[in-house]
């Protein structure tokens, strides 16, 4: 139904914007469009997106801004099509019975992650990792067989970052289901919960979540009241490059980054966790774009020193979605990001996977999603045990060298860290840092800039010596 609805509308003349419903316009996803979208601070990186284009919000605000900007308005819906007609008119047809149909609500959500934790003492340990705002708690469901030893996988599967986002929540909670019941029946699971131990977090952010479900359907962040506006983006918040680019300090917009790094309890909780379980790969499923994503998110001047395991395992999910799979600065930078995080600040392999073609799905869309998205968790859980690399070559850690001097370069500039990272690329022949930098698929300007901080460092210690 949603994709006749989608088809039709993308026929429909850019210019027919003349209803006073809100709606969801896409346009290409070109640098002289996002300066518009950013300068005029209109939502677009919270709605639908890919390389080719960006969805954005067309409500009475950005009609209004557009309209006293004539330029910006000619350029930005030149070539922009209706995705959707009437934002509110969807969201009602979705789902209209109070219970919300086939969707969790807040209190189905907790009741069922107690009764599967009751249902499999020996496979589960039920614990909330903490309160929030509004005194929710977060739970957690280990899931693991408790009677295998040995140095097991560690894997973090999260729903809900995004409160509007319902999809996000039934893919974990239906993963659960699978894992517990087929245990002994499915030698693939049985093989999984024998070796290894399954972290997920169907509903990161439940105040939020509950938001929307009960009082506001399009709501996206937590319900944390910061400054004038109530609500912090829990995925602008991680400290990893927060603030940086692709995050807004406007407390009233949807990607508010909050009044500082992991300012926020769920943020907070999603550390915690790392630290406790040391997690070789994790996953946050959101919606919507069907995409598979990986870091960077902050930069697309490099790849990452892993970007070959990365894709690896991202075609992988991709195939089996059918997703695209891609580094996440292909559609734009971003900053404050999950996946940029634990991947920088903990070396975890972490995967956004954008789930469906809108934030909740007709009912009959969501058994296809889980089951698709279980195969995809399955294969994840088999062959990314182990992820990144222990014995580490020359070329490899020379790329990861590289990626800190990008990483305090480019944005941050920390003088103490580039100087540290700087002296070990100074001591390597130049043929290596190229090799290296071609490894990053680094881009030539920065290149160029690097090898010049290197010259540099070099005739500064020739000089002291």
């Amino acid at each position: 139904m949603l994709r006749r609805i989608i088809t039709s509308l993308l026929a429909l003349s850019p210019f027919m914007h003349l209803q006073a419903a809100d709606q969801v316009l896409r346009v290409p996803n070109t640098a002289e469009n996002r300066m518009i979208l950013e300068q005029l601070e209109l939502e677009h990186d919270c709605y639908g997106k890919s390389p080719e284009y960006l969805d954005f919000l067309y409500d009475k605000r950005a009609k209004n801004l557009l309209e006293q900007r004539n330029t910006f308005r000619n350029i930005l819906l030149r070539n922009s099509k209706v995705y959707v007609e009437d934002v509110d008119a969807l969201n009602r047809s979705l789902v209209t019975r109070d219970d919300l149909g086939k969707y969790h609500t807040l209190e189905e959500t907790e009741a069922s992650i107690k009764e599967y934790a009751d249902k499999y003492p020996d496979l589960t340990i039920l614990k909330s990792a903490g309160n929030t705002h509004e005194n929710r708690n977060v739970w957690v469901l280990e899931i693991s067989n408790k009677k295998t030893g040995g140095d097991k996988s560690s894997f973090l599967i999260m729903g809900s970052h995004h409160a509007r986002e319902w999809i996000s929540t039934e893919v974990p909670l239906a993963l659960m289901k699978h894992l517990l019941d087929n245990y002994g029946k499915i030698d693939a699971v049985t093989k999984v919960l024998d070796e290894s131990r399954i972290v997920i977090v169907p509903m990161v952010n439940p105040d939020g979540s509950a938001h929307s479900r009960t009082k506001q359907r399009m709501w996206r962040k937590n319900r944390r009241p910061v400054a004038s506006s109530i609500g912090v983006d829990n995925n602008r918040n991680y400290a990893f490059k927060w603030g940086t680019t692709g995050a807004s300090p406007n407390p009233s917009s949807d990607t508010y980054r909050g009044p500082e790094p992991m300012s926020e309890i769920e943020n907070q909780i999603v550390v915690n966790l790392q630290k406790e379980y040391d997690f070789d790969t994790a996953v946050s499923f959101h919606s919507y774009s069907e995409l598979v994503l990986w870091p960077w998110g902050y930069t697309g001047k490099i790849k990452s020193k892993d970007h070959q395991v990365f894709e690896k395992h991202g075609k992988a999910m991709g195939q089996i979605l059918g997703y695209k799979p891609m580094q996440i600065s292909g559609l734009y930078e971003a900053s404050g990001g999950f996946d940029d995080m634990l991947y920088a600040d903990f070396g975890v392999l972490t995967y956004t996977i954008e789930l469906g073609k809108w934030f909740v799905p007709q009912e009959n869309e969501i058994d296809p999603i889980c089951e698709k998205s279980i195969q995809a968790m399955m294969y994840l859980f088999e062959n990314a045990k182990n992820p990144l690399p222990v014995n580490q070559d020359p070329a490899y850690v020379t790329k990861g060298i590289l990626q800190n001097v990008v990483r305090d370069l480019v944005i941050d500039d920390n003088q103490s860290r580039l100087d540290i990272s700087l002296s070990s690329l100074s001591l390597l022949p130049d043929s290596a840092i190229q090799l290296a930098m071609d490894g990053l698929e680094m881009e030539t300007r920065l290149r160029d800039q690097i090898f010049d901080y290197i010259n540099r460092h070099r005739s500064f210690h020739r000089m002291q010596n």
